[in-house]
């Protein structure tokens, strides 16, 4: 079997942390929005962004260690991902858990948005199947 070299992988993983980006910035721009509407005044732009990195990890961590779970695996895997991340934005942005849900409602809709342009983690991921 012939060694892969480093430079096949480069093209893929730039393209991947590109659309990450995007939609870290794109999630990180509706949380700020729902921090404003929430009346959390003291949220700046970094913090809403860091809230969306953290909220997305959390969530993609939930996801990929419960699909190996049988029968029920993936969808308690989703269900535990979205919870955590609303406690996960809760402590980033350091409020209660009713401002934290509106602007945890924001975020949601940011990684709707972001899948429907094929810019979230999965689009990353999914990525790679039409190649």
């Amino acid at each position: 079997m012939a060694a892969v070299p480093a430079s096949a992988f480069s093209g893929n993983v730039f393209e991947v942390w590109v659309l990450l980006t995007i939609s870290w910035l794109l999630a990180g721009l509706l949380i700020w929005i729902g921090s404003r509407v929430a009346g959390l005044n003291y949220v700046s732009m970094k913090r809403s962004v860091l809230a969306a990195v953290v909220a997305s990890g959390v969530a993609w961590l939930c996801m990929t260690l419960f699909s190996g779970v049988p029968v029920a695996g993936t969808s308690l895997g989703a269900v535990l991902g979205l919870l955590l991340s609303w406690f996960s934005i809760k402590e980033v942005l350091n409020t209660s858990f009713g401002p934290a849900l509106l602007v945890w409602s924001f975020d949601v809709i940011a990684q709707v948005v972001a899948g429907l342009l094929g810019i979230s983690g999965i689009g990353a991921q999914l990525l790679h199947m039409f190649r």
